[in-house]
């Protein structure tokens, strides 16, 4: 949605053409548009999905096995949450690449 936005493009239709594809899934159904109105109140809080992502790969660093989506997403949530968004809805990671793109998320 950043992307979409920061390149001028509007982000309702983007999320519409990924919907009508084989990306269409309940999330894009329903957290584009909280987003979009500014909702970021908890559905699921970023720090649960924080807590999630760090046992994910502290187990996956036991297994040896490397997971590096896994890892970036739990450093965006980390992130998050050390700047005091933990009770943010889990969505409410878009808050640091708002931040890493200097471009905040127009609401509707």
């Amino acid at each position: 949605m950043i992307f979409a936005q920061k390149s001028g493009v509007d982000v309702a239709k983007v999320i519409e053409a990924i919907k009508s594809g084989a990306a269409q899934c309940w999330t894009l159904d329903v957290k584009p548009q909280r987003l979009l109105a500014g909702n970021r109140t908890p559905g699921f809080k970023s720090s649960l999905q924080a807590k999630d992502l760090n046992i994910i790969m502290e187990t996956a660093h036991d297994y040896q096995v490397v997971l590096p989506g896994t890892a970036i997403n739990a450093q965006l949530f980390n992130s998050l949450v050390a700047t005091g968004g933990g009770d943010l809805d889990n969505s409410g990671v878009i808050e640091v690449l708002e931040g890493l793109n200097n471009e905040v998320l127009a609401i509707e």
